[in-house]
């Protein structure tokens, strides 16, 4: 009988992380997720406080009190005849 070489085909390796970069990836990642949670309470303390800014404006309202109307200027004779020209002569 004749002996017959059976070849394996090569295996392909297998890289196991080892588990201390699970650890620091993990570590990152409670980090961030920190960082997050931090920047969504400030963002939603600026939200309340411009919420409330609001409010305040909406109810505070707004009067013409104290305001003096806006004089008419007269228009000199010679500005009178340049509108007039123009074809926009203004009603009195």
């Amino acid at each position: 009988m004749a002996q017959e070489e059976v070849k394996e085909a090569p295996k392909e390796e297998v890289k196991e992380e080892p588990k201390e970069d699970w650890k620091i990836t993990l570590d990152k990642a409670e980090a961030l997720a920190k960082e997050i949670k931090e920047g969504n309470a400030e963002h939603q303390k600026l939200l309340d406080e411009q919420r409330e800014l609001k409010a305040k404006n909406l109810l505070g309202g707004t009067t013409d009190a104290g305001s003096q109307p806006e004089e008419k200027k007269e228009a000199t004779p010679k500005e009178y005849a340049k509108a007039a020209l123009e074809g926009s002569v203004p009603s009195e």
